[in-house]
This record gives structure tokens, C-alpha cells and sequence, in this order.
């Protein structure tokens, strides 16, 4: 999809940026520098940088939320497999860690707006996941013995670290991680 204007490219350079670098780390001189312009026009956008940070956690959200209709009523087998593709998505360009996961290594420290908006994010990530796992289990396509709070709890603890350690292990080591997850939901 291409980007229409200048305040969706601030956003989305800015989700780039974070996903690399931290919130904390990254600056709107690298977005003006970016787009050639100047650190005012950015602030007309969004006045603080808090600001811009709701933005983008907010559109990552819309984003899933579009995954999720997208998907429908696919099996929920699929639904994990397209879930899976994005977070390989996030590795393979740029090893990026995923938004949710960036703020919420940051939880403590980031201002109270965007710990907001990143923990209806956490509650919508769960309740989906939380949906399809049963779904998964009452449909036989997942077997796993787990409370099924339990598997979500796992899979939203592990999965950010797949990313991290990605990183500095590679990307076997990445992959190799998204299939143990993957084989968690098919115990015999």
C-alpha cells in the first residue's frame, strides 16, 4: 500500500525506527532527515514525541486487526501459520522486533498514553490468540495439554524473544524457534 501522505510516511518511518532501534533511541531528526524535511513539520503532526508513539502503536494495531479479518474463518492452523509469517516478516527485514514487544520491554518507562494504547494492543493480541488456541483444540487441530491462558502466556513471552535472540544467535536459530512454538500446539 503505498503511503499517501506526509503524516502516514512520519508514521511509519518512525514504527521502522522503533522496531530497530527502541523509542527511546530513536529521534524525529531521523525521520526529517528521512523525509527532507524539516523537524517542525513533523511536530505539526504530532506535537510531542509521545505523540507520534500512540501513532504508531495504533496503526501496528489497525494493521493485526486487518490481519485478523483477512484471515476470517480460516483454520486457526492458518491463522497461526500467517501470524508466524509476519513475526518472520519483522526478522527478515531488517530484524526488526515487533511493536507490541518494543513497548513492552519499555513498559515502565515509557509515558502513560502509550502504555495505554500498548496494553489494548496485549489485550487484543490475547484474545485472539486466546480464540484461535481453543478453537484449535475444540477442532482437533492443536493437541496440547495446557491451560490454553497458559499457551497464550508462553507464546506472547516467547515470541518477542525469537526476535531478540534472533539477533545475535541468526536466523537458524530464529526459525528454529518459531517451529518449537509451532509444535507446542501439536503435543501427542
Amino acid at each position: 500500500m503505498a503511503l499517501s501522505t506526509t503524516k502516514d510516511r512520519i508514521v511509519e518511518l518512525s514504527r521502522n525506527a522503533i522496531q530497530s532501534l527502541g523509542y527511546h533511541s530513536f529521534n524525529y531528526r531521523q525521520i526529517a532527515d528521512e523525509l527532507k524535511i524539516k523537524n517542525a513539520a513533523i511536530h505539526h503532526y504530532f506535537p510531542a514525541k509521545e505523540d507520534l508513539g500512540v501513532a504508531v502503536v495504533e496503526k501496528d494495531l489497525e494493521d493485526f486487526k486487518g490481519m485478523i479479518t483477512r484471515l476470517g474463518s480460516a483454520a486457526p492452523s492458518k491463522r497461526i501459520e500467517a501470524f508466524l509469517k509476519a513475526y518472520a516478516g519483522y526478522f527478515e527485514n531488517g530484524q526488526k522486533l515487533c511493536v507490541i514487544g518494543t513497548f513492552c520491554s519499555t513498559y515502565s518507562s515509557i509515558p502513560e498514553k502509550i502504555a495505554t494504547v500498548s496494553k489494548t494492543y496485549m489485550d487484543t493480541l490475547t484474545s485472539w490468540l486466546t480464540a484461535t488456541f481453543r478453537e484449535g483444540l475444540d477442532s482437533g487441530e492443536f493437541n496440547f495439554s495446557i491451560p490454553v491462558e497458559d499457551m497464550v502466556n508462553l507464546w506472547v513471552t516467547a515470541l518477542p524473544g525469537t526476535l531478540q535472540t534472533g539477533r545475535v544467535r541468526g536466523s537458524r536459530k530464529f526459525y528454529q524457534s518459531l517451529h518449537s512454538l509451532k509444535k507446542l500446539l501439536k503435543q501427542e
